[in-house]
């Protein structure tokens, strides 16, 4: 024989040495077109990134995991393999809904192509959710598979076990210790991509996320091939994804679809690092050793990592992508900020103030709207007008599952209605102010407030219960419980600690729990008849001792600063009153902040008044009515606050020039 049949056959064998029939791998990656294509149209799918890539870049790393890797023609055959066990042995079928609860691992990766290889649909489930959470999301989605990393079998009631089969993955290094890694060797004659029953339509359903919604319960959102496919090449663009790229993968693959970076990445041939758990230390020794070119995740995660022991300054560029402002799973990462370039025209202090906006629409989405919620109507592109931040386009949701009630609620005029409160500035750009729904963001996921009540509630010494937010230095947001207890009930803040987390995910359980007599239900104050209010302690509540005021230490804020104002060290404030010729505006805010030093000069008064003078000789009074205070405890004082917009115009007539980006960015 001569050298290169030899060496041809020797590919042959090595690519595929358990098929009698030794396809080959161009063979294998085959899609004959179907008689009834037309030529100029393709469904776009993301399979088909894995398919090109495994042909391409067929000997390059694909993957990394500990000890492990894989090439791209291993990983190709690895995803037709669970496919293929998929079909034969679990009957996966079109439409059939499949749940993976996985860490950052492969066979999540490998799970998000094998899936909709045999037609079904994949539903991402949270980690860190509790078994009753895990419950309601196989229910709701009726899931019938669930591909399960061993570590969590703890959450897996019987209950669960009564809705779904159950594949094990236990992530070991020593494949025979592992069922799922069994399982793979044990398919002998996987099928060839041709013979998979993949969808020709691209508009038909990819996954099902399910995310915290202001209802209480979380809801389905259905994202389309279309969408996935398109929002994986904007990544590509946006995030400079190419060949060379490394990635670390610290955003967990459940969250927002892994933000399409499964699909982006393979689409380039880029190497891609597992990372099954947060870890800090370990994160920093991956960067090095691998040379991480690309890594996304939190600003929590930017903190930690900045100011962990371990870091250094790299040899070598590392892009990261943050969601800084509560990622919505309905539309994901759907707005940018400034170039960098752009902003290098610009002063310090005028790049700081555009540094606060959100942007522009990414490169494959319509432009954002920010339309009036009554009107319906484009705002006036002043930096002033409010209205809700609306999206359409390919990245948009197809809309909620099995719930077609909050699907028509959400697409109002045939837009999405993203409940993100923003103006739009002259330029072009949006600037979110606040949410509309009863959402809190913290670390990057979201909580629904009402969820978190309805959980309280169920106690049965609890009358009432509202959650709001509280700033947290590291979390940005942490939710707070107020409680108020049937007559002669009582009741301890760890009885409520311990009920939450056998029945919510850790990061969902309150951080604080204040017992109160009872809640307001006004329209100023905590609860309305629709919690339609109920949004955060940075607008309608404060906590702190009585002492607070005397013992705080002001400090001058630092230009560039980006922290929200409520992260910021000031002053706890009540009315705000402002005298302009003889004319009174009132506003209720949190905190001031200001760029100049302040100083306090009269104690707390006996009418809860407070007067700060600032340097420049500009004196406001600070007025903390009686009636404002819901309560004192221990104390402790809790207040109410509601912001009026009107006073803007007149603060910013009185204030220096340069305070105006942190009344109006921040206290609205």
């Amino acid at each position: 024989m001569s050298i290169p049949n030899k060496r041809l056959q020797g590919i042959k064998a090595h690519i595929s040495p358990d098929e009698d029939s030794q396809i080959s791998n161009v063979e294998s990656l085959r899609l004959r077109r179907k008689h009834d294509q037309v030529p100029y149209h393709s469904p776009l799918d993301p399979l088909r990134f894995l398919l090109r890539s495994s042909m391409v870049f067929a000997e390059k790393t694909a993957v990394i995991h500990r000890q492990r890797s894989y090439t791209y023609r291993e990983l190709s055959d690895r995803v037709r393999r669970l496919a293929t066990v998929l079909i034969k042995a679990y009957h996966v079928k079109k439409g059939d809904r499949v749940a993976i609860l996985c860490q950052n691992i492969p066979s999540n990766l490998e799970s998000m192509y094998a899936i909709p290889a045999t037609g079904g649909i994949m539903v991402p489930v949270n980690t860190r959710l509790v078994a009753e959470e895990i419950e309601y999301i196989l229910r709701h989605s009726g899931a019938t598979l669930l591909i399960l990393q061993q570590e969590f079998e703890s959450k897996m009631t019987n209950a669960i076990k009564s809705l779904v089969k159950i594949i094990y993955v236990a992530d070991s290094d020593n494949p025979n210790q592992d069922p799922y890694e069994m399982m793979l060797a044990n398919c002998k004659k996987p099928k060839l991509w041709d013979e998979m029953p993949l969808l020709n339509d691209e508009n038909a359903v990819f996954s099902i996320n399910y995310t915290s919604g202001s209802t209480g319960r979380p809801k389905g959102v259905m994202a389309s091939y279309r969408g996935v496919y398109l929002n994986a090449l904007g990544m590509i663009i946006q995030g400079a994804l190419s060949t060379n790229t490394v990635y670390l993968w610290t955003v967990p693959m459940f969250h927002c679809n892994g933000w399409s970076f499964p699909w982006a990445l393979v689409a380039v041939g880029s190497t891609q690092v597992m990372l099954n758990k947060i870890d800090y230390s370990l994160i920093w020794d991956l960067l090095i050793k691998h040379n991480i070119t690309h890594y996304n995740g939190a600003p929590t995660v930017q903190n930690e990592l900045c100011n962990h022991k371990k870091a250094v300054r790299l040899n070598h560029p590392v892009r990261v992508l943050s969601g800084v402002y509560g990622l919505t799973e309905t539309y994901g990462p759907a707005v940018l900020g400034y170039d960098v370039a752009i902003l290098s025209e610009y002063n310090e202090e005028e790049q700081q103030k555009r540094l606060a906006r959100q942007g522009y629409n990414t490169i494959i989405s319509d432009e954002l709207r920010v339309l009036n919620k009554d009107s319906g109507l484009d705002v006036t592109a002043n930096g002033k007008e409010i209205g809700e931040v609306c999206f359409t386009g390919n990245l948009v949701m197809l809309g909620y599952y099995n719930d077609p009630e909050e699907t028509e609620k959400a697409f109002k005029g045939g837009v999405f209605w993203s409940g993100d409160l923003a103006v739009r500035h002259p330029d072009g750009t949006i600037e979110i102010l606040d949410r509309s729904k009863d959402i809190i963001v913290s670390g990057g996921e979201n909580i629904s407030s009402i969820e978190v009540e309805n959980v309280v509630v169920q106690l049965e010494e609890v009358m009432e219960c509202a959650i709001v937010s509280e700033p947290d230095d590291k979390w940005g947001e942490r939710p707070v419980a107020f409680v108020v207890l049937k007559a002669g009930k009582t009741l301890t803040a760890d009885i409520i600690f311990d009920h939450c987390r056998k029945l919510l995910a850790g990061y969902k359980c309150p951080e604080k729990v204040i017992f109160i007599k009872e809640l307001p239900k006004t329209s100023t104050v905590l609860i309305q008849e629709q919690h339609s209010h109920l949004k955060s302690i940075k607008h309608h509540t404060e906590i702190g001792t009585l002492g607070w005021f005397k013992q705080q230490k002001v400090r001058k804020r630092k230009l560039g600063q980006k922290r929200p104002l409520h992260q910021q060290i000031g002053m706890v404030v009540g009315t705000l009153v402002l005298d302009t010729e003889d004319e009174l505006t009132e506003a209720l805010l949190e905190r001031l902040v200001l760029d100049t030093e302040v100083k306090v000069v009269e104690e707390l008064l006996a009418g809860l008044e407070l007067e700060l003078v600032v340097e420049g000789g500009i004196e406001v009074e600070f007025v903390l009515e009686v009636g404002d205070i819901l309560e004192v405890v221990d104390e402790v004082v809790v207040v109410c606050f509601e912001p009026l917009l009107r006073v803007r115009e007149v603060f910013l007539s009185l204030w220096p020039a340069r305070s105006s980006q942190s009344f109006q960015s921040l206290c609205l």
